[in-house]
């Protein structure tokens, strides 16, 4: 035999070694055959129809729950598993959706399922030897139409409950990748603060510049058909405080009747020098010499967000003030008189002030004689005042007198045209006294100059109207200055060249976040 014949017989030896080792491609009919099963160890048991053992008895789904998008089965473990085939119901008929390993499994979730949607399961066993259980046990579920929201609402940042920092950033877990998360301000969820869509089970979200106070955190999920959940019963919080970076500054809250709309922070002090800033400090005296010009330049210079108190601004520390009982000479509110301070003359208190107060530290918050202090004296020479916060603003009603950020245009002649009667005498009047409008264009009113009670006058030392003699447009003062006496008080207001400085003119700084 030659070579080439040699080599053929070769190959065709090997071919037919090989495929005795493979299975046979050829189709064969599957028809249901019983034969004698046997059991995990070898031993026979029952029957076997299509890799179906008759003997297997597992109960399949125990329970199933659900959400928008998840369905979650449950059953119990079986000896002779060791693993558990999850088959989709479709029309009727299961189809083989997943298999879960492992003989002491008992849970598995499905996810990614459509809201308001209904599915139907069925679990059976697979032993070692691939046959499994024959429990015909389907479980439907109907899924919700909105997510059931977040398990955790968690403050990442500032790692303080409460700072001046503007934002804040919150951890939203236990919510579905593709979910897009609402953030909230508040527990009610009406105050939108960040929006982000999930791509895991959770989610760091930014809000925006938040208002001073307390915020309580709280979230809408918004899930695959649009629907919302309800506002979440996990929040978080976080206060957001004044900044502390030019000396005491504190909240006042928002007063609508006078123009602020939201909480700002003002000087607790009258402001100070410090390294050629204003600075809000009980230390020394206060800043004089100062022109309104100047004062309104001084605050600017503290940065974004800073700025002279302004008229509004100082009608809702006045106003608030009033209000608290405790600044009130036997603690009820518009009865006898509120306290002024430093401020003091001859014909109402037996001593004349003629400088400021040398600090406004605790041991000073009396003046109890001429340019002299203590730390006990009698109420109407107590220095600080009340706000709703419980925190207290020193020398608002006398000390110095304060720029406002606000002029107004005599129209030509003096600003005396707001006395009644064509009264001219240049000097302080009671706001009763007062006709409405300074000119065309400049109204003097409740809420731009005096107390929200009406009733209340210079004999409750809530303060007076000094519209000065210029002939030009006048920049406006507030409170009173070491000399008023009687007429001093909270809702103080005169006129001046913007351009002067004197000895009584002062200032302090707010903060509008």
């Amino acid at each position: 035999m030659g070579i080439k014949t040699a080599t053929s017989l070769f190959f065709l030896s090997t071919m037919l070694l090989v495929s005795s080792c493979v299975e046979n491609p050829i189709k064969i009919d599957r028809k249901p055959v019983e034969t004698d099963a046997k059991t995990d160890d070898g031993t026979s048991g029952g029957t076997t129809t299509n890799g179906v053992d008759s003997s297997l008895v597992f109960a399949g789904i125990t329970s199933i729950t659900h959400t928008d998008s998840t369905v979650t089965l449950n059953w119990t473990a079986h000896a002779s598993a060791i693993a558990y085939d999850v088959y989709d119901i479709v029309a009727g008929l299961p189809v083989l959706k997943l298999t879960v390993v492992g003989q002491a499994s008992n849970t598995t979730t499905i996810s990614g399922l459509t809201p308001g949607n209904t599915y139907s399961y069925r679990v059976r066993l697979r032993t070692n030897v691939g046959t499994s259980d024959a429990n015909t046990n389907n479980q439907s579920a109907t899924l919700d139409t909105q997510s059931s929201g977040p398990s955790s609402l968690t403050r990442i940042a500032p790692g303080a409950a409460s700072s001046s920092a503007s934002t804040a950033t919150i951890r939203v877990a236990g919510i579905k990748s593709g979910e897009i998360v609402h953030l909230f301000s508040d527990s009610s969820c009406t105050d939108e603060v960040a929006t982000g869509t999930a791509s895991s089970s959770s989610i760091d979200l930014v809000s925006s510049t938040l208002p001073l106070g307390l915020a309580t955190f709280a979230v809408q999920i918004e899930n695959s058909l649009g629907n919302l959940s309800t506002c979440s019963t996990a929040t978080a919080t976080f206060t957001r405080t004044c900044p502390q970076t030019f000396g005491d500054f504190l909240q006042v809250p928002a007063d609508n009747a006078v123009g602020v709309s939201a909480d700002f922070c003002v000087m607790k002090y009258e402001a100070r020098i410090y390294n050629n800033k204003p600075f809000s400090g009980s230390a020394g005296a206060a800043w004089n010499y100062i022109s309104q010009i100047n004062a309104r330049t001084a605050c600017a210079a503290l940065g974004s967000g800073y700025g002279l108190i302004s008229n509004p601004e100082w009608q809702a520390v006045a106003r608030n003030i009033e209000d608290q009982s405790i600044n009130w000479l036997n603690g009820v509110k518009g009865t006898d008189y509120l306290n002024r301070g430093w401020s003091a003359s001859n014909w109402s208190d037996g001593f004349d002030n003629n400088t400021t107060a040398p600090s406004s530290a605790a041991n000073c918050l009396y003046n109890t004689g001429a340019n002299t202090c203590a730390g006990a004296g009698t109420f109407v020479h107590k220095r600080t005042h009340r706000l709703s916060t419980g925190e207290d603003i020193w020398d608002i009603s006398g000390n110095v007198e304060e720029w406002v950020d606000w002029s107004v245009t005599c129209n030509g002649t003096s600003c005396d045209k707001a006395y009644k009667n064509g009264d001219t005498v240049d000097y302080w009047r009671d706001y009763a006294e007062l006709d409405t409008k300074i000119s065309s264009s400049d109204v003097i009113n409740i809420n731009t100059a005096f107390s929200a009670h009406s009733t209340y006058n210079y004999n409750n030392y809530v303060g007076s109207y000094n519209p000065g003699s210029l002939t030009d447009r006048e920049a406006v003062m507030r409170g009173g200055a070491w000399y008023n006496g009687g007429v001093g008080g909270i809702f103080n207001l005169s006129f001046y060249d913007p351009t002067l400085a004197y000895e009584q003119f002062g200032f302090r700084c707010t903060y509008r976040p």
